[in-house]
C-alpha cells in the first residue's frame, strides 16, 4: 500500500489584518512510502498573514525571517496536493490536521481532498501501552532520534508509530 505521512505546523495568533484569532498554517511536511519504504519527502513553510509570535517560535522553532520568502497557503496547499495525489493520508490527530488542509482548499481552490485519512493517534491508543499517546511520547517510546514540533520530524515519528501500529493490526 502506498501512503502519504502529514504533519502542519501552524501559528496561533492575533490577525490585525482579518481583527479576530486566527491559526495558520506555516509549515508543511509530508513523507510518501511505497510498501512501506520511503520514496520521496514534500516540505514547505508557509508566509502567514499574522507575524508568528514569539510563543509558536518557541515551541517549533519557526521564526518570521524563516517564512518570509515562502508560499502564501494557497499556492502551498496546492503544492501539497499535487505531491499527495490520490494516495492515502497518514497524520498524528488526523482531524486536527485535515481541518486545516480543507478549509485552505476550500477556501483557495473551491475543493476538498477525497483521499482515504488514517489517525495514528487512534492506532496508538489501540496498539500502544504509554502513558499518554502524545507523539513527544511515542518517539520516546520507540527511540526515535529526530527533533519535535516540525513538521518532517513529526512525520518520521508518525510513519514508526504507524509502521507499528500496522503490524500488530495484522498479527
Amino acid at each position: 500500500m502506498s501512503y502519504v505521512i502529514l504533519d502542519l505546523e501552524w501559528n496561533g495568533s492575533y490577525s490585525k489584518v482579518l481583527h479576530k484569532f486566527v491559526n495558520e498554517i506555516i509549515e508543511i511536511g509530508a513523507i510518501k512510502y511505497h510498501g512501506g519504504i520511503e520514496v520521496e519527502r514534500f516540505h514547505t513553510y508557509v508566509k502567514p498573514y499574522s507575524p508568528i509570535t514569539s510563543k509558536i517560535t518557541r515551541i517549533n522553532g519557526i521564526t518570521n525571517s524563516m517564512v518570509k520568502d515562502a508560499p502564501r497557503i494557497d499556492t502551498a496547499i496546492k503544492s501539497f496536493e499535487n505531491f499527495v495525489e490520490n494516495m492515502h493520508l497518514v497524520a498524528h490527530n488526523a482531524s486536527f490536521d485535515m481541518g486545516f488542509i480543507q478549509t485552505n482548499m476550500n477556501h483557495y481552490h473551491e475543493t476538498t481532498f477525497e483521499n482515504t485519512v488514517i489517525d495514528t493517534l487512534t492506532l496508538a491508543r489501540k496498539y500502544i501501552e504509554t502513558p499518554n499517546h502524545k507523539l513527544e511520547t511515542l518517539k520516546n517510546h520507540f527511540k526515535v532520534n529526530v527533533g519535535s514540533h516540525n513538521a518532517i520530524d513529526d512525520c518520521v515519528v508518525c510513519g514508526k508509530v504507524y509502521a507499528h501500529c500496522k503490524e500488530k493490526a495484522t498479527l
